[in-house]
């Protein structure tokens, strides 16, 4: 029984060491189970038998975390900017290429004017849908950026850090069959659900950078072409420009007269009132003259 509490101890602080720095190696085993065997008082066979768990489970997770051949996690990332004629139809295009492509699309907004896309296209199929793009949409790209980044050091310390766990619960599952009773069965328990989770936080990890390398990020912008033609027609663009802003203007000032229509009859009948009322005015004065004219005449 105080050989299993010992080797459950002296295992769980080497593996607390070890997570710090990813591996041990032999000195670190010392540092680790030597100063903490001589406090406990543990004799120098148990202390031998410790040293010699504490190498088995650091060896074996070496090992396994080694086994694997070396492959570069590449993540690729392009953002586009396509200017078309037809944004709703260029967006169908892009649609049909990424679905050929076995694409799937994660992100898509339309505001009325423009579409965003952030599509997931397998890494193997990018080259492919690119091509794609340029030869078989009717709209131009107008910009294009890309970027790489090289994921491999943070993967495989994952790697490394998942089955260094998983040789220690292993180790820990060992000594769990040998506890005696409930306190050591508690404590053994504890060690297992604590790298438990971090094994698990591991291949969370693992996993991430494996979609994120196997499915490349391509973001699209899809906006009409309107600022493309009025740099590419010049001078005719500008004067049929001008023509329908002057038609757009007139159609406007037609507007605002027919909204104001009660006004207008009204201003036009006060118009014609006193141009009538100034004219029977002239009319009078004149008939007045000539009627003092013809007076005067007789007398004479």
């Amino acid at each position: 029984m105080k050989k299993l509490f010992f080797s459950l101890v002296f295992l769980g602080l080497l593996f607390s060491c070890s997570s710090s720095q990813d591996r041990s190696d032999d000195s670190a085993i010392e540092e680790c189970v030597v100063p903490l065997a001589m406090e406990m008082e543990a004799s120098d066979e148990e202390v031998e038998s410790i040293k010699d768990v504490a190498y088995d489970a650091d060896i074996n997770a070496q090992e396994i975390a080694t086994d694997e051949a070396y492959v570069r996690k590449i993540e690729r990332t392009i953002n586009l900017t396509i200017k078309t004629d037809d944004v709703v139809k260029e967006k169908d295009i892009v649609e049909k290429f990424e679905k050929r492509c076995r694409g799937y699309a994660e992100y898509e907004n339309y505001d009325g004017n423009r579409y965003d896309l952030t599509l997931r296209i397998p890494t193997e199929k990018v080259d492919v849908f690119m091509d794609s793009l340029a030869s078989g949409t009717t709209g131009k790209i107008t910009e294009k950026s890309e970027s790489i980044i090289d994921l491999s050091s943070t993967y495989y310390d994952n790697v490394s850090r998942k089955k260094s766990k998983d040789a220690a619960l292993d180790r820990y599952r060992e000594l769990f069959k040998q506890a005696k009773n409930i306190t050591e069965i508690l404590q053994i328990q504890t060690q297992i659900d604590r790298i438990q989770e971090e094994a698990d936080l591991a291949a969370s990890r693992i996993k991430e950078i494996d979609n994120r390398v196997a499915y490349s990020t391509i973001s699209i912008t899809i906006r009409p072409r309107v600022e493309v033609e009025a740099d590419e027609e010049g001078f005719f663009f500008r004067i049929w420009d001008g023509i329908k802003t002057g038609w757009a203007g007139l159609v406007g000032f037609v507007i605002i007269l027919v909204n104001l229509w009660p006004l207008v009859i009204a201003v036009g009948v006060a118009v014609y009132f006193i141009i009538k009322r100034r004219k029977n005015k002239k009319q009078k004065t004149n008939k007045s003259q000539h009627q003092k004219r013809n007076t005067s005449s007789g007398i004479s």
